[in-house]
């Protein structure tokens, strides 16, 4: 029996879970950051891009973009788009996202971490 070939046998299956549990976590953690940020931006791109369609085309995207951002719930007859975001929400918004790109930095260390392993464990 070669101890050496089933720890290094084992230590190299954990440490592939690891790192594939860590591709799963950037993933979903990039979609959530990728939601964030369409929540803080998108209302100023939308803004921007609306009013340059004329009236007609910009009333159809508003409300579904109103549609899809309410979760399927119909719009309002009118759409406030001077309604200002209260800055605690911008300023949670803002934390949220550097939370979520603090964590996908820590998450791409720990993969390369996990890579680096298995390359000096000869995998």
């Amino acid at each position: 029996m070669d101890r050496q070939s089933i720890a290094r046998g084992r230590r190299a299956k954990l440490v592939r879970e690891l790192l594939t549990e860590e591709r799963e976590r950037e993933q979903a953690i990039q979609e959530a950051l990728e939601d964030r940020i369409e929540e803080a931006d998108g209302p100023a791109l939308d803004e921007q891009v609306l009013a340059r369609m004329n009236p007609d085309e910009a009333g159809l995207v508003r409300s579904r973009l109103s549609t899809n951002i309410d979760d399927g719930v119909p719009p309002e007859e009118s759409w406030d788009e001077d309604e200002p975001e209260t800055v605690a929400d911008t300023d949670d918004l803002e934390e949220e996202i550097a939370r979520l790109e603090q964590e996908l930095t820590v998450c791409r260390r720990r993969q390369e971490a996990y890579r680096r392993y298995l390359d000096l464990l000869g995998e």
